[in-house]
């Protein structure tokens, strides 16, 4: 098994000697060798992006390497149904079905490239979801929600598929809080309640709700008693 690297999907994938280089994941054509797991985090961390129009954090695709998967794709397409290698439901397309299918493709890439070659006249990056233009690095407005990631427990923003900063993948917000932080919040608040000073029945409690959108962080966190988290509820107090 040789290993290819995706430039569009960003991952590395096995790939037979002798089978197609194309990507299962995204089915566009690999177009580099390996790249160690490392240097595709740092290229996720580096291509990380806001799209305004999916509003939310994505990867940006360079629009060269997008004809280029875009073209080298539809070419081996194109080719397999003039050899009439392409097979449907057990049988194979009639060469009418076939020059059929073929204009289809042909069309949609040209309009694809004239597409994507009047974004590179002044930008040269779009969106891997909705193929639009994106500019690199660019940071979502501040109304979206931010939460902290919990390995690296720096500020993202609440629709990251993962962390821009140490690549750890993300699932969502969480209610979880890590050892680490719990500790620190315990040590500054000495092990009893912030507003009562009770030392009994002690539970984590967030400043601003995690339902209306408080982090986990050591600011957002402090410790009550039962009876007084009881009393606040779902408050915003501090």
């Amino acid at each position: 098994m040789d290993q290819y690297y995706c430039k569009i999907c960003h991952k590395n994938i096995e790939i037979k000697k002798g089978d197609i280089l194309r990507c299962p994941n995204c089915s566009y054509f690999l177009v580099s060798s390996k790249l160690d797991p490392k240097e595709i985090i740092k290229k996720k961390i580096e291509h990380t992006t806001y799209c305004s129009h999916c509003e939310k954090l994505v990867l940006s695709i360079r629009v060269k390497n997008l004809i280029d998967a875009l073209t080298k794709r539809s070419t081996w397409e194109i080719n397999n149904l003039k050899n009439n290698q392409t097979i449907i439901e057990g049988k194979k397309l009639s060469e009418r079905e076939r020059n059929k299918i073929i204009h289809n493709i042909s069309m949609k890439l040209k309009s694809a490239i004239n597409y994507l070659s009047q974004i590179e006249k002044t930008n040269q990056y779009v969106c891997s979801q909705c193929y639009k233009e994106v500019k690199l690095n660019e940071s979502p407005p501040p109304r979206l929600a931010i939460f902290n990631c919990d390995f690296c427990n720096k500020q993202i923003d609440n629709d990251s598929t993962f962390c821009k900063y140490c690549g750890a993948k993300i699932n969502g917000k969480t209610r979880h809080i890590t050892k680490k932080i719990k500790k620190k919040v315990w040590d500054r608040d000495n092990g009893r309640c912030a507003v009562c000073g009770s030392s009994e029945d002690l539970e984590f409690d967030h400043i601003i709700p995690y339902s209306k959108g408080g982090a986990n962080s050591i600011d957002n966190l402090q410790i009550l008693c039962s009876r007084c988290n009881k009393k606040k509820f779902n408050k915003i107090t501090g």
